[in-house]
């Protein structure tokens, strides 16, 4: 894992099989700004917990992630929560910790709707969430690259790459 101010200034580094599994754990909460990818076919397995709250098991990477959503009256994720695994506290013992974030806007960008703003850090719903929030965001554009789902819909097929580079319909 590598991050860096303007793709030249490192920030941090790390690696080893501890970094890839919470990163693939993480992978897990990011699929809310790629939603086909929690479609059953793609091994997403939902339950229902209660009116507010569902929930949905994947596999990444070899690890399984089974992350908690809060919904709106809407229907929209309110909340996101799993247990990551990390050393949050770096103190060079790894486990399992709570991990999740707050979504508290929503932009739809070409027929895509996402969460636009919101926060994420370690230890969410407990008393250390303030301390363990270290990523704040909010996108204000996007472009997909893929055939739009009312084009699927009306039968309508386009490809933007070259002719091979299109799956066949």
């Amino acid at each position: 894992m590598d991050w860096t101010v303007a793709g030249l200034i490192p920030l941090v580094h790390a690696e080893g099989t501890d970094v890839s599994r919470s990163a693939a754990e993480r992978a897990g909460a990011e699929a809310c700004w790629v939603p086909t990818s929690l479609l059953p076919r793609f091994g997403a397995t939902w339950s229902a917990e209660d009116d507010t709250h569902i929930g949905v098991s994947h596999t990444i990477d070899g690890e399984t992630v089974r992350t908690r959503y809060e919904l709106t009256a809407d229907g929209r994720i309110r909340s996101f929560a799993f247990d990551r695994w990390g050393d949050p506290d770096n103190t060079g013992s790894w486990g399992r910790h709570p991990f999740g974030g707050e979504i508290t806007a929503w932009t739809t960008f070409d027929g895509l709707t996402l969460p636009s703003v919101g926060r994420v850090g370690w230890f969410f719903g407990t008393d250390r969430w303030a301390e363990g929030e270290f990523f704040r965001y909010r996108i204000t554009g996007l472009h997909p690259i893929t055939t739009p789902l009312a084009e699927v819909r009306h039968g309508v097929t386009r490809c933007p790459g070259p002719p091979r580079s299109c799956p066949e319909t």
